[in-house]
Parts: C-alpha cells; sequence; structure tokens
C-alpha cells in the first residue's frame, strides 16, 4: 500500500468538523427556544472584564455551566468557557458572531 492510499484511507474515514460546538450542539437537542437562547447569550457576554453596565451581574462559567446541567444540556464547564471567551468552532466557522 502507497502513502497516498493510506492518506485516501484515512481521508474517506474522517468525519467533516462540525460549525458548532457543544454548547450549541445541545442547545439545538434540547430544542431551547430563542428567549432563553438569548438570556443565555447575555449572560455569556457579561464577563468579569466587561465594561461594568447598569443592572449587569456577572455570573461565573462554573455556575451557567451548573444552572445548564440542571436543565439537561451535557456541558462542561471549561467547553462552556471557551463558548464564553468565543475560542470555540462557533466563531472560528463564523456560525456565530
Amino acid at each position: 500500500m502507497t502513502l497516498l492510499d493510506h492518506l485516501t484511507e484515512v481521508y474517506s474515514q474522517s468525519k467533516p468538523q462540525p460549525k458548532k460546538c457543544k454548547v450549541e450542539m445541545e442547545l439545538d437537542r434540547t430544542n431551547a427556544s430563542d428567549k432563553e437562547r438569548q438570556a443565555l447569550d447575555g449572560m455569556l457576554a457579561i464577563t468579569a472584564y466587561s465594561p461594568v453596565r447598569p443592572g449587569a451581574i456577572f455570573v461565573n462559567t462554573t455556575a451557567l455551566a451548573q444552572a445548564l446541567r440542571s436543565a439537561g444540556l451535557d456541558v462542561s464547564d471549561k467547553t462552556l468557557e471557551r463558548h464564553r471567551k468565543k475560542q470555540c468552532i462557533c466563531f472560528k466557522s463564523g456560525a456565530k458572531e
């Protein structure tokens, strides 16, 4: 078997990369409403380093992840943190801005 044969085999067995991270996939899986998504996006937008906005309260990522898990979403603290920092595939792929 040649190198090209091996590379072709590996390529044929590869799966396309998702355009969404686990947070978005879990929101899809649980049929989260637009209102629920907007609420989560709003909470994720407020970081410890955000400019202070009247009425804005920072909720840490661990507490948010626990709330999501309580609601039936399978999301880890680290995955939610990457999503919050816009370092996940959602933002890299342009699926989310």
